[in-house]
């Protein structure tokens, strides 16, 4: 039995940040390694640069990021992010999110970071 796991993040790795949030990429690997071949991980994910890729594999992940006008930075690199940019987070994520749940199959979804995607994985 293969188990499918959907995990949504509000940051992870990417080609233009290496090192974001590189903790979570670390975890699914160790999850990836423990659970061996029977288990898949699928990541959603902002795309805070436009020049990373919206699909990519990293490690054996695969990646897919959603668009929103970031200006190239973080939600949280941000003072005071306006509504306009919190509502196309919000619906691109959870767009992003709901296509995925359906094209895959998934047993779980595992969120990291209550905000901002918690609501997101709520609504999904």
């Amino acid at each position: 039995m293969k188990l499918r796991f959907l995990v949504l993040s509000a940051a992870y790795p990417s080609p233009r940040e290496p090192g974001r949030a590189v903790f979570i990429e670390n975890l699914n690997r160790a999850l990836l390694e423990e659970a061996g071949p029977g288990f898949s991980l699928t990541v959603v994910a902002p795309r805070v640069h436009p020049l990373d890729p919206l699909r990519e594999t990293r490690a054996g992940v695969e990646v897919r990021r959603f668009a929103y006008p970031s200006g190239g930075r973080r939600l949280k690199e941000t003072a005071a992010p306006g509504l306009l940019t919190l509502g196309c987070y919000m619906l691109s994520g959870l767009r992003a999110v709901l296509w995925e749940a359906r094209r895959g199959d998934y047993d779980a979804v595992l969120c990291h970071w209550v905000l901002p995607a918690g609501p997101i994985a709520w609504l999904s």
